[in-house]
């Protein structure tokens, strides 16, 4: 398939950024890309973000070319050459470029005085069937204009796999196969530019409520990023303590507002908080997911309807939901998932990093896998096959020792 691609020459405006490629030089390894050329992808990636970021000017230039969305060939073929250049799925919507090599931010933090979000997943930012929370995070969280904008502008992005998605697969028997990821839970870590964890926050939440904290926490992992160990932790323990202050605050506002009134303790906050309170503070975030039209249109086209796809959705069990129907079902979903991990189990972790010296991000990640989201990694199981029960079904699997299990001796 040959794609034709008009070379403009330009002068760099005086000012302009200096890690910014050429246009020209861009438009060339694109086309090279489009045909198959692998070391023109790779040296298209090695441009960084600035490289993504004109790859994404020479996409929306080209008036051969439909926009996205769009199922022409032409746009499929330049969406994929901008997810494989940004190494997540649905990049063209969002305009984000992550590393998956953490000394590789790291030096970019650095050379930026930047804050780093790096997120952990189960599976791949860029295959399709990654965590149930990472397609959410790559259609619908990171394509919101403002939390691209943020993220864009003042934190480097990285990633990072923890596992492999687990999968179930029902075979119909009649040749047609149905394939879904059944578990999985994600964190965005917030680490300063020496990548030392400040805060992480689990699982799913709506733009607004994630832009917030981004907001929150990245503005101190800025200015954190130049103290040694020590001075970093203590600091780190100090904001702790007036995050935790403003979240119990927040709790017990929310609480009052459904006549339940708690003391500012967070054991009796926990407890108040049963799944039907979740639920009716759920119903008061109508807006907790918000939908940019562009991506709405972008999510109707790539996906199938949702009177096509009901049939077809099968429940995740307690961690995953279907995506569809998407918009109707989701806005329930993510309204009542950002009540649970926002009270409840964002002060679990965010307690584990207080009352730690660990900075980097292992251990604390069999952790909080272990403890808060009750899915060891060190179990290759990941908690789905509880010795406790029995299913009659012969193990088709071996357990094996896991090398590195369980290294805070938190969960026996």
């Amino acid at each position: 398939m040959n794609f034709l691609i008009t070379l403009v020459l330009i002068t760099a405006p005086f000012g302009a950024d200096p890690h910014r490629p050429d246009v020209n030089t861009v438009a060339t390894l694109a086309g090279k890309s489009l045909k198959g050329d692998a070391d023109a992808l790779a040296r298209l990636r090695a441009l960084g973000p600035e490289g993504l970021d004109v790859l994404m000017q020479v996409r929306a230039e080209l008036s051969s070319v439909p926009p996205s969305p769009s199922l022409d060939a032409r746009a499929v073929a330049w969406d994929t050459l901008i997810d494989h250049v940004a190494r997540q799925q649905h990049a063209s919507l969002s305009g984000l470029y992550w590393y998956t090599d953490l000394d590789a931010a790291k030096a970019r933090a650095a050379r930026d005085h930047k804050a780093i979000v790096s997120l952990r997943l189960l599976g791949s930012l860029d295959e399709a069937l990654s965590c149930a929370n990472s397609r959410f995070f790559r259609a619908l969280l990171y394509p919101d204009p403002q939390v691209a904008k943020y993220l864009h502008d003042n934190v480097v992005l990285h990633w990072e796999s923890v596992h492999k998605a687990p999968k179930i697969t029902i075979d119909l028997g009649d040749g047609r196969v149905i394939t879904r990821t059944i578990t999985g839970n994600s964190l965005h870590y917030m680490l300063d530019a020496k990548g030392r964890v400040v805060d992480a926050l689990p699982g799913v939440y709506g733009p607004a409520a994630f832009l917030a904290w981004l907001q929150e926490t990245a503005p101190f992992a800025s200015r954190a990023g130049t103290l040694d160990d020590a001075p970093f932790v203590a600091a780190r323990k100090d904001q702790h303590v007036g995050w935790k202050t403003s979240r119990l605050h927040r709790w017990q506002a929310a609480l009052a507002t459904l006549g339940v009134q708690v003391p500012l303790d967070e054991a009796k906050l926990r407890a108040a908080t049963t799944d039907d309170v979740i639920q009716r503070l759920a119903e008061q975030r109508p807006g907790a997911l918000r939908v940019d039209p562009k991506v709405a249109e972008m999510l109707d086209s790539a996906y199938p309807t949702a009177a096509r796809a009901a049939p077809l959705a099968i429940s995740k069990m307690a961690v995953e939901r279907p995506m569809l129907p998407w918009l109707r079902n989701l806005r329930g979903s993510v309204a009542s998932d950002e009540v649970q991990n926002d009270f409840m189990l964002h002060g679990q972790i965010a307690e584990l990093i207080r009352a730690s010296d660990l900075v980097a991000p292992e251990p604390l990640t069999q952790g909080i896998y272990a403890n808060v989201f009750m899915t060891p990694l060190y179990d290759p199981f990941l908690g789905l096959a509880p010795a406790d029960v029995f299913t009659a079904i012969a193990p088709s699997v071996e357990i094996k020792d896991v090398a590195g299990a369980n290294p805070l001796g938190l969960v026996e």
